[in-house]
């Protein structure tokens, strides 16, 4: 994207980095709230629909944009689509068992980074063999998104006896809240996704970057991206490993913290001024991310269910849970309050990081990768007191 607009477009790094891209932090937390909004009273198929929509009016605004507010504008329709995404495992979760929603989850996350992965290694087979112009692969994707548009209105819509009141939802998303077992993997899920929509989002300015600085010929960042994508999807398929489960639902805590550490680390090695160290540490952030983001649905799923008396040191016990329709219908409402605070905080850094300090890729990368790594520490220090007070 950020080839495309400097190369096609003709907009500078900076245009890129600090005017266009922060839009679509900015609008997305805007869209979270409406499309939460039209999934708990409409429908998830019109949340769908909504979302596929952006998508499409995203690629026709790259095409035939010629004006800054022209692509701010496509970054606006873009973040429609993204919230379209927040709200699909909401979707699933109305139509599977709850014992198989973390498997499903998977699954689908395999399909769409197997998506992204294939238009990725055919988009740089078409500009390295075929020498074809950006322009034509953007006319692709449009072809695509347009396909997968029109595919929204087939989906079957989700029945529900009736849209549950605001109070009701208030109260179950305040029940959910109210463990710290949940309460501390959400904050810890909250700080590492404020951040993947940033390292996802600017990736392709940091290579774009690099490559300048670097006087580097070769245009292979679609290879480098599908092949994250495609250690994600082979990590959602990890994640549905009995193990890897086992491990997920037992040490929920000791699991996240894991892995937010590895993410800490896959960060700062973005940061360093090398496409090497970029590529590896790319790759490997993907993979981290998509087992954590995987599980953590599948934690809400557990969790979104009817209360338990019992005094578990897990969440074992909620899986074991049958899913009616008032719990169900709350689901989408735990999805958007998530993703609330997960988008503020995206919104926040994005602001400080880039509208604010107007900082290079690079040095945004190193910002993160300090945030999350002292997060992690906290943590890890609020779990070892949660777990410590439990055994007394």
């Amino acid at each position: 994207m950020a080839q495309y607009l400097r190369q096609v477009k003709g907009f500078s790094q900076a245009d890129i980095v600090h005017y266009i891209f922060p839009i679509a932090a900015y609008a997305q937390f805007a869209f979270v709230v409406l499309q939460g909004y039209v999934c708990e009273f409409l429908g998830y198929k019109y949340a769908i629909i909504m979302g596929a929509g952006g998508r499409f009016c995203t690629r026709m605004c790259m095409l035939y944009g010629t004006e800054i507010w022209h692509f701010q504008l496509s970054e606006i329709c873009y973040s429609m689509g993204s919230a379209m995404l927040i709200i699909f495992g909401g979707y699933i979760f109305n139509l599977v068992t709850r014992e198989n929603y973390q498997r499903i989850i998977a699954l689908q996350q395999m399909a769409t980074l197997g998506g992204h992965v294939s238009a990725g290694y055919v988009g740089d087979i078409l500009i390295n063999v075929f020498n074809c112009d950006l322009t034509v692969l953007m006319y692709i994707s449009a072809v695509s998104i347009t396909s997968g548009f029109l595919l929204a209105f087939s989906f079957p819509q989700v029945s529900y006896t009736k849209a549950p009141s605001l109070t009701k939802v208030f109260r179950s998303v305040k029940r959910i809240y109210s463990s710290p077992v949940f309460l501390l993997m959400l904050t810890l899920w909250c700080v590492l996704t404020s951040v993947h929509s940033l390292v996802w989002g600017y990736e392709t300015s940091l290579y774009d970057y690099l490559k300048v600085e670097q006087h580097y010929v070769g245009d292979y960042n679609g290879i480098l991206a599908s092949s994250g994508l495609l250690l994600g999807a082979l990590s959602a398929m990890l994640s549905n490993n009995n193990w890897v489960l086992d491990q997920h639902v037992s040490h929920p805590h000791r699991s996240m913290i894991i892995e937010a550490a590895i993410i800490s680390v896959c960060i700062l090695l973005m940061s360093r001024p090398s496409l090497t160290s970029l590529s590896i540490g790319f790759i490997l952030y993907f993979g981290a991310y998509t087992i954590m983001n995987t599980s953590f649905i599948g934690h809400c799923g557990r969790f979104a269910g009817p209360p338990s008396n019992e005094n578990t040191e897990g969440i074992a016990s909620g899986a074991e849970k049958s899913s009616g329709p008032s719990e169900r219908g709350h689901f989408a409402a735990l999805f958007t309050a998530n993703f609330l605070l997960s988008q503020s905080l995206q919104t926040l850094l994005t602001w400080i990081v880039y509208s604010d300090l107007k900082l290079n890729v690079r040095q945004a990368c190193l910002c993160m990768s300090i945030y999350i790594g002292t997060s992690t520490l906290l943590a890890s220090g609020a779990a070892m007191l949660i777990y410590a007070t439990r055994r007394r």
